[in-house]
């Protein structure tokens, strides 16, 4: 079953925008989930193993603090 990665937190819809972009030009389908003035979280699909580890480095890398695989949201 897919896994959601939260890649992190952003806090405009620009960063919101910029944030899925990002991820799917890595070839990596992604969402955001909350509300524009409390934050929104990003979350990435992964389908294995080795793509949760490479969603978390890619987001480690683009300046996300702490991404993980989540077990409450799902795609």
């Amino acid at each position: 079953a897919p896994v959601a990665v939260a890649a992190g937190v952003v806090t405009n819809p620009a960063d919101a925008a910029r944030a899925l972009a990002f991820f799917e030009a890595a070839g990596y389908r992604a969402r955001s989930v909350g509300w524009e003035y409390l934050g929104t979280r990003v979350y990435v699909q992964a389908l294995t193993l080795p793509q949760i580890d490479d969603i978390v480095a890619i987001a480690e890398r683009a300046g996300f603090v702490g991404p993980y695989p989540s077990r409450w949201v799902t795609f």
